[in-house]
């Protein structure tokens, strides 16, 4: 039964559209209430607290589905390069280095004159063997 219930609402997920997904919705909820499985009870309870955002899913533009996973890759890939860089000191260069990891189809312009956003330091001394 609860196998049903799950394909039930798989399928309810990949067929609904915005103009029925509330009915479809409400019918799903009242098929796993019936079910009577205490394991869907929290299950239940977040369908009805979400049922709002649930149905918005829905909303199609250009004939797909809107939904936040590309910002979440985002956000994913910049704590990433958090946690790759063991801290970073130059705001400036840490932007830049966002900024071009995230674009990565974006072409890098060529630039004529040399900005560095490399901090400044001592120059170093002659190397003795």
């Amino acid at each position: 039964r609860a196998y049903e219930l799950k394909e039930a609402y798989r399928n309810f997920n990949q067929t609904a559209s915005i103009l029925d997904a509330r009915d479809r919705l409400e019918d799903i909820i009242t098929l796993f209430k019936q079910s009577s499985i205490k394991e869907y009870n929290p299950f239940i309870k977040l369908m009805k607290k979400w049922k709002n955002e649930i149905v918005n899913s829905f909303t199609k533009y250009n004939n797909q589905r809107i939904h936040n996973g590309y910002i979440e890759r985002n956000n994913l890939l910049i704590k990433q390069i958090f946690n790759n860089g063991f801290g970073f000191k130059n705001f400036k260069r840490t932007r830049n280095r966002i900024i071009y990891i995230v674009n990565n189809n974006i072409p890098i312009s060529g630039s004529t004159t040399k900005i560095t956003n490399k901090n400044k330091g001592f120059e170093r001394g002659k190397y003795k063997k």
